[in-house]
């Protein structure tokens, strides 16, 4: 087993698990389905080792935090989004416009499912799904439009209904007027 970034990467881009070398990787992962097994238990093993010695535990945890905030100030340093390190970061900011936009989403997202649904046309969003509303109704375009098309479908009913109805009453009165 080559612990090679290159031979990493060969496997990763092959579909073979990059521990053993020997199978196909699982959809998603980058190792096969005995070896994902293998490293969750030794990960389990040596989180539960971690546990039990608390000042080993902290140090880990600050090495960790010390890692990522280096890594961070390197890709910053070099100009690359620090969250995802593939791409330049826009300028004016740290991070590449994908990972801004996926930040926004992730933020209108986390808002929307804050405010309770009887109460989001108070802050102009659609009380179904959250979205922004149209001017002068409680829903967004999308939610207007399926209720428009629903509206129609059941005007379109309840006139064949009523043509039905009609249609009865003549054959059981004999389409008489009747006046009074």
């Amino acid at each position: 087993m080559g612990h090679d970034r290159d031979w990493y990467l060969w496997c990763k881009g092959h579909g073979v698990c990059t521990y053993c070398h020997n199978d196909y990787a699982m959809v998603g992962s980058t190792y096969c389905p005995s070896c994902a097994d293998q490293k969750s238990v030794q990960g389990a093993r040596r989180y539960a080792a971690l546990k039990d010695d608390k000042e080993q535990y902290a140090k880990h945890l600050l090495d960790e935090s010390r890692r990522r905030r280096i890594r961070k100030q390197k890709r910053r340093d070099a100009g690359i989004c620090w969250m995802c390190g593939k791409h330049p970061a826009k300028e004016g900011h740290t991070k590449c416009y994908e990972c801004l936009i996926a930040q926004r989403r992730r933020r209108i997202e986390k808002s929307r499912q804050s405010i309770p649904r009887e109460e989001r046309s108070a802050y102009g969003m659609c009380y179904i799904c959250g979205a922004p509303v149209i001017s002068g109704f409680n829903v967004c375009q999308l939610h207007y439009d399926h209720m428009i098309t629903i509206g129609k479908i059941l005007t379109e009913k309840r006139e064949a209904q009523r043509k039905r109805i009609k249609q009865n009453n003549d054959l059981i009165f004999g389409g008489e007027k009747r006046g009074h």
